[in-house]
């Protein structure tokens, strides 16, 4: 792969890698309340 389209895959497992991460938080908080 071109370092352009390594850099966009990266980006997009990042993306998608924080809003999972979100998502588990979110599932956390609404347990403590």
């Amino acid at each position: 792969m071109s370092p352009i389209e390594w850099i966009l895959v990266m980006l997009i497992v990042i993306s998608s890698g924080v809003t999972v991460l979100t998502m588990v938080v979110d599932k956390k908080g609404v347990i403590k309340k």
